[in-house]
């Protein structure tokens, strides 16, 4: 029997490895899932504890993206070892697995939103003629600040997230439902950050959170058109950081056209593919076997 066996409809899986690796417990390997949380959350907050009290450099907080992929690693080779972290590896850049180019389009389309929002504000004149990119930046500079905070995010979180997390909450739940649980488990990352790094009221908040929802549904639907490719899901999350950034550098409105755009390719996409699979080529799943 195989350490990693992948369920789903007709021609969606990968392959994995032989055998589980005979170090970690065996609760650890009966709840892949739960492990990865924990250490998601673990390394996460453990870089987000100084930020919040103030003791550490601003930069520290591009750290905070560890956590996802550390967890997705860590789970990975808990369970099925080399040959599941190989598998894993190879799902970040086998783009062989798109069946349209269509999906690039969008997965890249926060790109074109943000240029429209950027295009708005300058025609309005809302762009300060005087605008500091630096100082935009809470003083990190653009290419940290933008470049760097999108990449990082972007690539470090959905190896986690979509990489190992959805694939698995797939099994058991729709679609639909899984992104839910992942919507509430990815919300729930994010708290720490409220003490350093967004400075939001309540509604804010609560539109922050309706935002990441749709997010979160949009890259379910682009993982399970995919066929399990994290490429599109990071292409998306890094346009989308680099596009909302830029647009808030622009205007403090100019985000929320990005945003809009989002949930309307969101509702789109999701009535295409239905709620069941968010998807017609099925669901993307990974089923764990531990030895």
């Amino acid at each position: 029997m195989s350490g990693m066996e992948l369920m789903g409809t007709p021609g969606v899986g990968d392959e994995a490895g032989d055998r589980s690796p005979p170090g970690p417990s065996p609760a650890v390997r009966r709840h892949p899932v739960g492990t990865y949380v924990v250490v998601t959350f673990a390394v996460s907050w453990a870089f987000a504890a100084p930020l919040v009290l103030g003791a550490a450099p601003p930069a520290l907080h591009l750290a905070v993206a560890l956590g996802p992929t550390a967890g997705a690693l860590a789970a990975t080779a808990a369970v099925t070892g080399r040959a599941g972290l190989v598998a894993l590896a190879r799902r970040v850049v086998d783009v062989r697995r798109v069946p349209s180019w269509r999906w690039w389009l969008v997965a890249t389309s926060p790109l074109a939103s943000g240029a429209l929002a950027v295009g708005l504000a300058a025609a309005v004149g809302a762009v300060p003629d005087d605008l500091d990119l630096a100082t935009a930046f809470d003083g990190e500079g653009w290419l940290v600040g933008l470049v760097g905070a999108s990449i990082a995010f972007g690539v470090l979180e959905e190896v986690g997230w979509r990489g190992f997390l959805l694939p698995r909450l797939q099994v058991r739940h729709t679609a639909s439902r899984a992104s839910l649980v992942l919507w509430a488990i990815w919300a729930a990352w994010h708290v720490p950050m409220f003490g350093y790094h967004f400075d939001l009221d309540v509604p804010s908040v609560l539109g922050w959170l309706v935002s990441l929802w749709f997010g979160t549904v949009l890259l379910t639907v682009l993982l399970n058109s995919s066929r399990g490719c994290l490429a599109t899901v990071i292409a998306f999350h890094v346009s989308l950081d680099l596009a909302s950034i830029a647009a808030g550098a622009a205007a403090p409105w100019a985000p929320s056209i990005v945003g809009a755009l989002v949930i309307a390719t969101t509702v789109a996409l999701a009535r295409w593919g239905g709620a069941t699979d968010l998807s017609r080529y099925g669901r993307f799943t990974i089923v764990d076997r531990p030895a």
